[in-house]
């Protein structure tokens, strides 16, 4: 996997799409898995797919944000935080647990703050 480091040293994946499917717990969701199984999804959809908490464990993502602390949801259900890291998918999350998920990585929430 490509890592980059950013400001204050932060290490973040390299991701560059020029197009995502972002999918959510929610509509995207039924939406995504009804225009798959429809056979209406084309290639030219999406070059990546993002998926937003339990998303990361029900179906292939490019990259995942899972906004609750890695270490509290491990406590809490321990199933849910190994099958992410078991899925070796690059997770956003507010602190990275590199000894949970290798693939975590800390929510630039600083860098994403200027922007605005």
């Amino acid at each position: 996997m490509n890592r980059i480091e950013g400001p204050k040293g932060r290490i973040y994946p390299v991701h560059n799409p020029k197009t995502v499917a972002l999918i959510g717990m929610g509509p995207s969701f039924h939406d995504f898995l009804n225009e798959t199984m429809t056979q209406e999804l084309t290639p030219e959809h999406h070059d990546e797919v993002w998926g937003i908490n339990m998303i990361g464990n029900s179906m292939r993502c490019d990259l995942v944000f899972w906004m609750d602390d890695l270490r509290i949801q491990n406590a809490f259900k321990p199933g849910l935080i190994q099958t992410l890291a078991r899925n070796q998918v690059n997770v956003m999350t507010p602190t990275k647990y590199w000894d949970l998920v290798p693939n975590s990585f800390d929510y630039p929430i600083d860098e994403i703050g200027h922007l605005a």
